[in-house]
């Protein structure tokens, strides 16, 4: 019975690892050092719940699939030029951000292309140290 358990969690974590590697918002966030988490976003005005990909740079959240389109060169999201422009103001919807199995809650910034970043992140702006992994992706 014991040998069944570890077979199983053996299994459990391959299975894991493969469906990482195959989805690209995972490789892609992973490939440049950031760390891929999903947030739940409870939107405003609404009971509406909905689950955001997030890759963190240190303690700077952006998109996920801001990270793929910026990566392959597909896309240039509203949130990395606002960043990269020392915008540090929303200039989108901001709405509240739960990490996923966690109580970590934080705002972030929803642009009219869907791309986002965390508010923080946009307030402290390209000349803080906090954002030296973020800024390092981005080529800043």
């Amino acid at each position: 019975m014991k040998y069944a358990y570890a077979t199983m969690i053996v299994l459990c974590l391959l299975a894991s690892t493969s469906w990482s590697a195959s989805n690209p918002l995972i490789r892609n966030c992973n490939l440049v050092g950031g760390e891929f988490t999903v947030v739940e976003i409870h939107l405003q005005n609404s009971k509406i719940r909905d689950q955001w990909a997030l890759c963190k740079f240190d303690n700077a959240y952006v998109g996920a699939f801001d990270v793929m389109q910026f990566n392959t060169k597909e896309g240039n999201p509203v949130s990395f030029n606002e960043y990269s422009s020392e915008v540090t103001q929303c200039s989108g919807h901001v709405e509240v951000a739960q990490v996923i199995g966690t109580d970590k809650k934080f705002l972030v910034c929803q642009y009219e292309d869907s791309s986002f970043i965390d508010l923080i992140t946009l307030s402290l702006g390209v000349n803080a140290p906090e954002n030296f992994q973020l800024n390092k992706f981005l080529g800043l």
